[in-house]
């Protein structure tokens, strides 16, 4: 069970990495609006590919608020590598 205890770090990691819980949440809220919003199958696909490249929401009809656009990477551990 090694193995599966090393993926959920990494992806805990991962996770940390793009923002961590407010990140998440305002990642689904972009989807839902991509999913809500008009165009073909093909072209929310894409959009929601662009959207999940870039942690938050971050968008056409969305900015990221300005305490997120210059905030230092506050990731955990980041300092000390």
């Amino acid at each position: 069970m090694a193995g599966l205890s090393s993926l959920a770090d990494k992806a805990r990691q991962m996770f940390h990495k793009r923002g961590g819980t407010d990140a998440a949440k305002e990642d689904l809220q972009e989807l839902k609006d991509i999913h809500a919003g008009e165009g073909s199958l093909s072209d929310k696909a894409k959009s929601a590919v662009d959207a999940l490249k870039d942690p938050g929401a971050q968008g056409p009809d969305r900015s990221a608020s300005p305490d997120r656009r210059d905030a230092p990477d506050r990731t955990p551990g980041r300092d000390q590598q």
